[in-house]
């Protein structure tokens, strides 16, 4: 049917052509009365096909949105449609589930990491203290610069961190 109606447009749209260069040629040979209605004949038919043409292209356009329309509110589509949502729901919750699993992962491993690094910092601070107190006990029995210098290395150590260096430093205070 559409095929009909496109051809049947394109022989008005040549039939048109057709009377314009009638018209060209009435012109040429000097038939005024002719080449005016050759003229006026040909446009109207032009102007016709045209909305023709457009009017079926509305209709076309209609008809496929109707169709899709009743295809999207079918029974069966419904149906399919909550299928897919229910699919698409449970797979967001197990990919957030992962999602969150992995955030309390990660916040309980920065817990576990400052609670372990407050505790070496308590741990580094009493070795600091016991150190200093055998060093203290000792001063009298060292020279004064060799005091000061083994009390710089120990401020030394705990600022970095080093309780190796600091265990060092205890054996040879007591080596003394």
């Amino acid at each position: 049917m559409a095929a009909y109606l496109l051809y049947g447009i394109l022989v008005l749209l040549c039939l048109s052509m057709v009377l314009f260069m009638a018209g060209f040629l009435c012109f040429q040979l000097g038939f005024e009365l002719l080449t005016t209605l050759f003229y006026a004949l040909a446009g109207k038919i032009m102007l016709f096909s045209f909305v023709i043409l457009l009017l079926s292209g509305v209709l076309a356009l209609l008809g496929a949105l109707a169709s899709d329309l009743r295809a999207y509110f079918r029974q069966d589509a419904g149906a399919l449609r909550q299928i897919l949502a229910a699919h698409t729901h449970k797979r967001n919750m197990a990919q957030r589930l992962g999602l969150e699993i992995r955030q309390i992962q990660y916040f309980s491993h920065l817990k576990r990491q400052r609670l372990l690094s407050a505790d070496n910092q308590k741990q580094l601070n009493a070795l600091y203290k016991t150190i200093a107190h055998e060093l203290d006990a000792v001063k009298p029995q060292i020279p004064f610069t060799h005091f000061t210098q083994m009390h710089k290395a120990l401020r030394l150590h705990f600022k970095q961190a080093n309780p190796q260096a600091m265990l060092a430093l205890r054996q040879q205070i007591s080596g003394l």
